[in-house]
């Protein structure tokens, strides 16, 4: 399991350093594509997070009103 921890501890900054690697290499302006990036990123966020409010809504409601209950000992759905 450590061996485990240790290469997902490592997963990121390899892939962060892979990408300024090749970023360098192919003369790219690194700095200017993240932040162009970033600003496509935000805009995602903010055309899925009406969608996201309302699934949880939905979910809390479900939950709520207990039109389907689950047994968690014997993990059955009950309805």
């Amino acid at each position: 399991m450590n061996i485990i921890n240790y290469l997902t501890s490592l997963i990121v900054p390899f892939f962060i350093l892979c990408v300024i690697v090749v970023g360098l290499k192919e003369k790219v302006p690194i700095f200017d594509t993240f932040i162009t990036g970033c600003k496509d990123g935000v805009k995602v966020v903010f055309n899925i997070f009406p969608n996201l409010i309302a699934l949880f809504l939905a979910i809390n409601i479900i939950q709520t009103s207990r039109i389907i209950r689950t047994n968690y000992r014997h993990n059955s759905t009950i309805y």
